[in-house]
């Protein structure tokens, strides 16, 4: 292979904390096409940066997991955020969670939906991936770089 073909490795930043106080976990049931399926609302929350500080709204979103008969959980976070100055952002995360030999929690990759022409559009194209251990409430957010 060609030096040039390859792609170049990426960089972790770090950007974000988000802390989140989890409401009453919600069992959905055992799904018919296979897993079960669970969701636990939000209850609030704060995400706190060097760019972006504002809070979780409490019943605007929440966290569902399906449990799959393969062993793999698939989690799908879904958030809505007031900026410190009153901008309103939705936060949406795709992943899973995992216990291997060198990470145990929820790994996401995370996407930003925010007002065009705004001051936080650059976060609608910026990647950034989120990394919580088991056991708490906070992920820690890194800019794809």
């Amino acid at each position: 292979m060609a030096q040039d073909n390859l792609m170049p490795v990426p960089a972790l930043v770090p950007a974000f904390v988000l802390s989140l106080e989890a409401a009453e976990r919600i069992h959905v049931g055992t799904l018919s096409t296979g897993g079960i399926r669970e969701h636990v609302a939000c209850r609030g929350g704060r995400i706190q940066g060097e760019r972006l500080k504002g809070n979780v709204l409490a019943g605007h979103g929440g966290e569902t997991w399906l449990r799959r008969a393969d062993g793999v959980t698939v989690v799908d976070l879904h958030l809505i955020i007031r900026t410190d100055d009153g901008h309103t952002l939705r936060l949406t995360g795709t992943g899973y969670s995992t216990e291997d030999l060198h990470f145990v929690g929820t790994r996401l990759s995370l996407l930003f939906e925010v007002d065009q022409g705004g001051p936080y559009e650059w976060l609608a194209r910026t990647a950034f991936l989120a990394e919580r251990k088991s056991g708490t409430e906070v992920f820690v957010i890194a800019e794809i770089a």
